[in-house]
């Protein structure tokens, strides 16, 4: 004989809906920043990768809010592989923010040991799928954040002073801690979806300075080299002299924007004339002693080329 759960009153799923209102709306908000930063980079035909982590920090977040939000609880039979989904994505949201961290630059030293951190939240992720949610994982990702955070604060106490950056990012991940250790010590609070609010849009603040600060540094550039360019063809003749003897062309095409290589027309008189090349390569330097003029472009040839009458005869 079976037996019909009790249907769902609309008093209970309004009552559901307003206990979980708030994190609802974050965990949009998360999610629409994760479409704006990767539309961002399909904008800029460029993968980024401070802006990718990023996308998928917040993404990864607003997926745990839904994940845990009460209206899902209601509308889907509890089962053990739901449990289990939850437990992985938990365990993976430190995963971008680390990513995010030796991208920015910030990790410093850590930068060494960062494939631990990321093998250790990648493998109870990996172990709450095969065996379900264990007290001993939710112990050790405990303890691994802690301690990860520690480390960060203790280095951006270091930075906070000259880095205005690590200012912004220590405010961020101060906000989010103490609105954590809240949420963990109150049994009815929930803050700790504002801390990490506050956390990604301090995060965001930094990505988008980044990536407007180089995109301006490629434009600066961009612009020397254009320069450059332009200074290069106005020395280069635009065409040969005139004869009634023979005719010369000549056509210029560097590799990038520049290049060293340099000529010219040297004229004799109506029947001869002279082709004056120079030609540069780049040498490396293969010791580090070497002095520094040993670094600059070397001259490859100077060759000067006599014209014949018959060379390219009308």
């Amino acid at each position: 004989m079976l037996a019909l759960d009790d249907p769902i009153t609309a008093a209970e799923v309004l009552r559901a809906f307003h206990h979980d209102e708030a994190f609802l709306f974050l965990g949009a908000a998360f999610n629409t920043v994760t479409i704006i930063l990767v539309g961002l980079c399909v904008i800029r035909r460029k993968p980024d990768g401070l802006l990718l982590s990023l996308a998928w920090f917040a993404h990864l977040y607003g997926i745990r809010l839904w994940m845990n939000s009460e209206l899902l609880n209601m509308s889907e039979t509890p089962s053990e592989s739901l449990h289990r989904i939850r437990a992985a994505i938990d365990y993976l949201v430190p995963v971008p923010a680390w990513i995010f961290f030796n991208y920015a630059g910030f990790l410093g030293r850590l930068r060494k040991n960062l494939w631990i951190f990321l093998s250790i939240f990648i493998g109870l992720s990996i172990a709450s799928l095969i065996f379900g949610p264990r007290p001993a994982f939710h112990h050790i990702n405990n303890t691994v954040v802690i301690v990860s955070l520690l480390i960060m604060a203790f280095r951006w106490s270091r930075r906070m002073i000259h880095e205005r950056e690590s200012r912004v990012i220590g405010i961020g991940l101060l906000s989010f801690i103490l609105l954590a250790l809240v949420d963990n010590l109150s049994r009815y609070a929930r803050v700790e979806p504002y801390g990490f609010a506050i956390l990604l849009a301090c995060l965001g603040y930094v990505a988008a300075h980044r990536t407007l600060q180089r995109d301006r540094e490629y434009t600066e550039l961009q612009q020397e080299l254009d320069l450059a360019r332009r200074i290069q063809l106005s020395i280069l003749p635009s065409a040969f002299p005139p004869s009634q003897s023979f005719r010369v062309a000549a056509k210029y095409i560097p590799m990038t924007s520049v290049a060293g290589d340099l000529y010219d027309f040297l004229i004799a008189n109506d029947k001869q004339a002279g082709l004056l090349s120079r030609m540069f390569r780049a040498t490396e330097c293969q010791q580090r002693s070497s002095p520094p003029w040993s670094r600059w472009p070397q001259p490859r040839s100077a060759t000067t080329q006599q014209i014949q009458p018959n060379f390219s005869a009308e």
